[in-house]
């Protein structure tokens, strides 16, 4: 188990500076509910740039995204959500 926390954390480091980078590029895109449509872009460029097997957007705007595993095991599904509330008085921040 200790080898596979290690494992992780090697792995969690590599990934930060693209993880910020994005959520960065992410933070930047105004998408309050019902104008989730650049945001959505992002979010299916980034999946196909980091190698989803299948990427796509619904009717609804929702992104389904499917990394095609090649061994037996669990499902892994995540959820989030798109749209954010406005952020009001800028002058306050």
């Amino acid at each position: 188990m200790k080898d596979a926390f290690k494992k992780l954390n090697e792995m969690a480091a590599e990934l930060k500076p693209d993880a910020i980078d994005f959520a960065q590029r992410l933070i930047r895109i105004p998408s309050l509910p019902g104008e989730e449509k650049t945001v959505s872009e992002l979010y299916v460029a980034e999946m196909k740039k980091i190698g989803y097997d299948e990427v796509h957007r619904d009717e609804w705007g929702n992104i389904i995204g499917i990394i095609k595993g090649d061994e037996p095991g669990p499902t892994i599904m995540y959820n989030g959500h798109l749209d954010h509330v406005p952020e009001g008085d800028r002058s306050l921040w």
